[in-house]
This record gives structure tokens, sequence and C-alpha cells, in this order.
């Protein structure tokens, strides 16, 4: 096999192993119905990779609106929010390990355009950190957008509260950027002895 060749082959191995992987979105279609109710055992809640996990056990912990409601931001299918004040709406990946958080969307819980502030915190291979999502005051969901790798995030449930809609993600194996440099590094190095 040439050189020309086999470096061919080694990009081809490189980007499958290594290449964008398919993004998912979670948008709580299976929830969808007339009326409002419990998601999954109430508690936990799995779709498309990711597993929704609320901070306090019950029945009804997570929940859903209808699509007859007004409170409903997706007014043809389904949100899903966290039914107990003070308490966390917990994100991982079905499974466990990191998966890469593009985007979500927000709206507050009836879906009145009121402004909120909602704590956002996540996991990611360095610790965990905090910060603030600021909801506008306009009816319907708002997109926030991420791109970054985490093990987890959490939405706090205050008042005036959130729903959640269209988690976009992208799962599996999420490459480390020194992993990248150092495999880069050595198809240089590859490169180059050969040219001597």
């Amino acid at each position: 096999m040439s050189f020309k060749s086999s470096t061919l082959a080694a990009i081809t191995v490189v980007a499958a192993l290594f290449g964008p992987a398919q993004a998912a979105v979670v948008t709580f279609a299976p929830l969808t119905s007339a009326s409002q109710g419990p998601a999954g055992d109430g508690t936990t809640y799995l779709e498309s990779g990711l597993t929704f996990t609320s901070s306090v056990v019950s029945s009804s912990a997570l929940y859903h609106w209808g699509t007859t409601q007004s409170f409903n931001a997706d007014p043809t299918g389904a949100t899903l929010f966290q039914n107990f004040p003070g308490q966390s709406l917990i994100v991982t990946q079905t499974g466990g390990g990191d998966f890469f958080l593009n985007s979500f969307d927000l709206a507050d819980a009836y879906n009145t355009g009121a402004a909120s502030v909602i704590l956002f915190t996540y996991t990611d291979g360095t610790g965990t950190y905090s910060s603030n999502l600021t909801l506008d005051s306009l009816i319907g969901l708002q997109t926030f957008s991420f791109g970054m790798t985490v093990s987890s995030f959490s939405l706090r449930q205050d008042s005036p509260y959130f729903q959640i809609d269209n988690v976009v993600f992208n799962g599996g194996h999420v490459p480390e950027p020194t992993s990248l440099a150092l495999l880069g590094l050595g198809l240089i190095a590859l490169r180059l002895g050969k040219r001597k």
C-alpha cells in the first residue's frame, strides 16, 4: 500500500471514529395527548438516548401539558416540566457517559410570557458549574444554545417555573480536544517521516 493510500485510509478511520455524531432531538412527542399527565413513571422519563430525572421521587414529579391546554408551549406536541417547586430536572445520557449538548428550548411553565431566571447547572470533565438562563417576556419557546460536552445538566424549578422541549444533543463517544490534537500530530509526523 502506498503512503498516499495508507494516509487516506488513516484519515477515513479517524473520520469514522471522531467525526461528528448524528444529532438527536428529544421532542417529547410520545407524551403528546389531549390532556396533561405524568411523564414516564413520574420520576424518570427516557427518550432518544437521554434520561430525565426528578430530584424528588414522586409519581407526578415529571409532567406534561395536553395539546388542548394554552399552558403547552408546543401546542401540537408536548413539553416536559418538573412539577415540584424548588426541585430540579436532571438530564443524563441513558447508560451514562458524556454527551455533547447543542441546545434546548424553554418557556415559562404556564406559557404566559412571564420573564424568569432559571438556574442551570452542568458537570463536565473539569467540575460542576452553574449559571442563570434568562427567559424573555414572550409567549412560546425560546432556544438556548450551548455547544459543550457534559456528563449531566440540571434546571431548578423556581417561580415562575419552566417547561423544556427540543433537546438537541450528540451522544456516544465525544473525543477530548487533547485526543484530537495528538491524533493530528501523529498524522503530521507520519507524513513528515515519509518525506525523508
